[in-house]
């Protein structure tokens, strides 16, 4: 399930970026083919055209292609320390929520921990 999602999440942001791009040829404020690359690498890893097209791209321009590296790889590992981030918290937040089940409903709570943990 979660596959899918972030799937369809790539492939909207990718489509989105390529959709902004095109308006960013015709608009002087958007950087029309800024976009469009970034749409391209996004859709390459689900596009086998979008795949051949930046190769053609990365051929024709070389140091276009090395910038384009080292920024994925950059995005890359922000991207791996921000999940990891996120893991840890939802992690941390499953342990909270566990230990307070134990304490409101455990057999050893004492009978009026609720009252006592929330006090309405």
């Amino acid at each position: 399930m979660l596959a899918r999602v972030r799937r369809w999440g790539m492939l909207a942001a990718g489509w989105f970026f390529v959709a902004l791009g095109i308006a960013g040829l015709f608009l002087p404020i958007l950087q029309g083919i800024l976009f469009i690359l970034i749409g391209l690498l996004i859709l390459s890893s689900e596009y086998v055209w979008a795949h051949r097209l930046l190769a053609r791209v990365k051929q024709r321009f070389p140091k276009l292609a090395e910038r384009a590296h080292a920024a994925s790889q950059s995005t890359h590992s922000w991207l791996h320390r921000s999940t990891s981030r996120l893991r840890a918290l939802a992690a941390v937040l499953q342990h909270a929520r566990l230990q307070e089940r134990k304490l409101v409903g455990g057999n050893n709570a004492h009978p009026d921990s609720r009252q006592r943990l929330h006090p309405d």
